[in-house]
């Protein structure tokens, strides 16, 4: 006579330290065959995500509120810019090289550093420097209307607090170290938003940046980045015949050459 059957049952496994140690039975699951993929499944594919520096995914800003806002926040753009080879420079009479001489000899070295540190073409600051005060000065005008808050924007950058001060988180630019870092942060900006950025371009939005087209500032700072002036010790520039130079030395009680 053949022994009885005994009926399989299913073995106890042993769950995690969490159950105490208490020992379960688990159903054991039958496998679910595999579905073939579909047509669909097979030609789904993720949306393609643009590239952050992807122009087409970039806003073209040209008014000068959302520029502003742009560099304050530092939000990518691009400011649309159209160059013009034909326009000239109209050149003013107010144009003192030695004070924008005297200028570089004062601030030169930070410029300088503050370019370093902000990875920005010192040339490039040295040339709006320049050009800021051999041309937007009011002689002793400009550090009386500083001090009493009658002027809109601060030497020795001629740069406006009310607009950039943010920059270095200032309500004002009297400060010749927040002055200059602050006019570096923003030509650094410009620059980065500029597709093309050249003396020219961004002296012109330096100069107003809802600009789109170059002007005269513009003009000006590109002349001056390749000249280089601000090296020339003498009272003008270009440079005088050297009897006249001397001339002039000896009348303003300078030495002669």
């Amino acid at each position: 006579m053949p022994p009885p059957t005994v009926p399989k049952i299913a073995k106890p496994s042993k769950e995690s330290d969490d159950d105490a140690g208490i020992f379960q039975t688990r159903p054991v699951a039958s496998p679910t065959p595999k579905q073939p993929a579909t047509v669909a499944q097979v030609n789904e594919t993720p949306p393609e995500t643009p590239a952050e520096n992807d122009e087409q995914a970039v806003r073209r800003l040209t008014s000068s509120d959302e520029r502003r806002d742009s560099i304050l926040n530092n939000t990518p753009a691009i400011f649309e810019y159209r160059p013009n080879p034909n326009e000239k420079e109209e050149h003013r009479l107010h144009e003192f090289h030695f004070l924008g001489r005297q200028a570089f000899e004062e601030h030169g070295d930070k410029v300088e550093a503050m370019a370093e540190k902000h990875g920005v073409d010192p040339d490039l600051m040295h040339a709006i420097l320049y050009m800021e005060n051999a041309r937007g000065h009011k002689f002793i005008g400009n550090e009386i209307a500083d001090r009493v808050s009658l002027s809109d924007s601060q030497m020795p950058m001629n740069i406006n607090p009310t607009l950039w001060g943010a920059l270095v988180g200032k309500d004002d630019l009297l400060d010749v170290d927040d002055n200059i870092e602050a006019a570096t942060i923003l030509v650094k900006r410009i620059s980065e938003r500029l597709k093309n950025p050249t003396p020219r371009a961004i002296g012109s939005v330096w100069n107003h940046i809802g600009r789109e087209t170059p002007n005269n500032l513009g003009l000006v700072v590109d002349r001056v980045y390749a000249e280089k002036p601000w090296l020339y010790d003498g009272l003008t520039y270009p440079p005088l015949p050297i009897d006249t130079e001397n001339r002039r030395r000896s009348r303003h009680g300078i030495p002669r050459k």
